[in-house]
């Protein structure tokens, strides 16, 4: 399990349970709780690809970052104001296309030096099957 904790609230983004391709994913924080499965699948842009991309930043970048599940059932994108407040914007749906799907967004901050640890344990999480 990893996890990203907002530093300006008590919100949390949990990635945890992780199976060959799958893991689920829950945001938690003031009163709102939302979890899903994940299927990663094998394609060459994982989140280990994301959140690598974002630890190789050492300043502030323009624009929006980006991943998104093959069945759209998790997505997060990542900007970083000029001062390195990250901030991570995260969309968990569950059952995508069906007449019961729901879907919430919702966003967390945390700051640009934190993102290299995001990273190592983001790879630590994916690269150890089966936790």
């Amino acid at each position: 399990m990893f996890s990203i904790h907002s530093v300006s609230s008590d919100r949390e983004l949990i990635f945890s349970s992780h199976h060959s391709e799958y893991f689920y994913v829950e945001f938690k924080g003031a009163g709102l709780s939302m979890s899903t499965q994940v299927w990663q699948g094998t394609y060459e842009k994982n989140l280990i690809s994301f959140f690598q991309e974002l630890a190789g930043y050492t300043q502030p970048w323009l624009g929006e970052l980006g991943w998104e599940s093959l069945e759209k059932e998790f997505a997060i994108t990542a900007t970083c104001t000029t001062l390195g407040h990250v901030f991570f914007q995260v969309n968990i749906c569950y059952a995508y296309g069906s007449s019961e799907e729901w879907s919430g967004q919702v966003s967390l901050e945390t700051e640009l030096g934190q993102i290299p640890i995001i990273a190592r344990q983001a790879n630590a999480f994916f690269h150890d099957i089966d936790h």
